[in-house]
């Protein structure tokens, strides 16, 4: 014959045996449930009555056992009033020691690298033969570390019209479609340009500015942003770079960098190095000096001394 396994706990409730439950015997059978969740309420208030005899000791009761202990004078409770206090004061130092090693002192994050642009032409004017449109001219491109053709597009992107009251901006740009062959667009009224894309202007289209009063887009201001490296890949005019905005700020700039390149697009024979540079509290820049496009680096700076 085997006894009932006891867990110590307070059970919410006691089971009461309907008069549908199947007899059921064994460790979990029904009939041994009731039983089950009192001997566990047992087993747990015979616990805190063990705590209550070992407190009161040789006294009748707890409450006598209490009465013993006399009340601590001014001078004794001032003493562990101060103790206490400064126990606090070193444990909330401690705390902000290790949240500022924990945050400040060594910090880390992902930055990505753009290496892309236009080698020669790929400039952009307002189409004369088809309205609201825009022409690219020839020239070449790099991106993903490698060169194409562009071919001239004649009335290649649309700038869309502005009903508005307010001016507005969208880009033209160049991509890479599927076949590796360069394609000309324009993004709508507030969309950035596409990701792996190439910016070539900025386009300010005024209030009310339609296809019926606008159609040559005569008050279609365009901005040129091109990155333009006649040099590629020999050398770079202006070394791509990364902002890094650390997530909390320090007080010197002295900090240590540590740089980890993680993945690239396109490599070859100048894949290159990153390497940091403009340190400031709130941040640094992360260079490049290759010809590979959408690096991605991991950093970290530490300053143990902060």
């Amino acid at each position: 014959m085997a006894n009932i396994s006891e867990s110590e706990s307070f059970e919410a409730g006691i089971y009461r045996i309907e008069t549908t439950d199947p007899v059921g015997g064994g460790e979990n059978g029904i009939d041994n449930l009731p039983h089950k969740q009192l001997a566990n309420r047992t087993k747990y208030l015979k616990r805190i009555a063990d705590e209550v005899v070992t407190a009161r000791g040789a006294s009748a009761s707890l409450g006598d056992r209490l009465d013993e202990f006399e009340p601590l004078d001014a001078e004794t409770q001032n003493a562990l009033m101060a103790a206490a206090a400064a126990g606090l004061s070193l444990a909330g130092l401690a705390n902000k020691e290790v949240e500022k090693s924990r945050t400040k002192r060594k910090q880390t994050g992902l930055a990505t690298i753009t290496n892309r642009g236009i080698i020669t032409g790929c400039t952009v004017s307002k189409a004369t033969g088809s309205s609201r449109n825009l022409d690219c001219a020839s020239g070449s491109v790099f991106s993903g570390g490698q060169i194409f053709p562009m071919f001239a597009v004649g009335a290649g992107a649309i700038v869309p019209p502005n009903t508005d009251i307010v001016s507005k901006t969208c880009y033209a740009f160049l991509y890479l479609d599927t076949n590796k062959v360069v394609q000309f667009a324009s993004t709508g009224f507030g969309e950035t340009v596409p990701d792996g894309a190439i910016p070539l202007y900025l386009i300010t289209v005024p209030a009310n500015n339609t296809d019926i009063n606008d159609p040559n887009l005569t008050l279609v201001t365009l901005t040129d942003i091109r990155r333009v490296e006649p040099n590629f890949p020999v050398f770079f005019a202006s070394a791509p770079y990364a902002d890094v905005v650390l997530p909390f700020p320090v007080t010197e700039a002295d900090y240590a960098i540590t740089l980890d390149l993680v993945s690239i697009l396109g490599s070859g024979f100048q894949r290159g190095d990153v390497y940091p540079g403009d340190r400031n509290v709130n941040g640094f820049k992360i260079y490049y000096n290759g010809v590979s496009d959408s690096l991605s680096v991991r950093w970290e700076i530490s300053k143990p001394n902060l």
